[in-house]
């Protein structure tokens, strides 16, 4: 995805992203990513024009909670926060 977003900051001098969502934490993959396409468009002086479902403050606002955990209380971990929590259960 990395290089996708050198090749797209490489040929265009604006981006339009659509109908950004709030992440969750279950959606920190998502969240990195979005963040790699944001440093790479501004590290090319590419514009950004993005439409978010809610606030662009508020897109990443649920993932500051994990960066937060990581630097303030050791005690927290992607356990306690419920990021891996079973979605359903296929044992037999």
């Amino acid at each position: 995805a990395a290089e996708d977003f050198l090749i797209i900051a490489s040929n265009f001098h604006t981006v339009f992203l659509h109908d950004v969502p709030k992440l969750t934490l279950e959606e920190h993959n998502e969240a990195r990513r979005f963040t790699n396409l944001v440093d790479a468009l501004y590290e090319h002086s590419v514009r950004l024009i993005c439409h978010c479902q809610g606030r662009l403050d508020e897109v990443l606002q649920n993932i500051q909670v994990l960066q937060g955990a990581s630097e303030e209380d050791g005690n927290l971990d992607a356990d306690s926060l419920g990021i891996f929590e079973t979605m359903y259960d296929d044992s037999p």
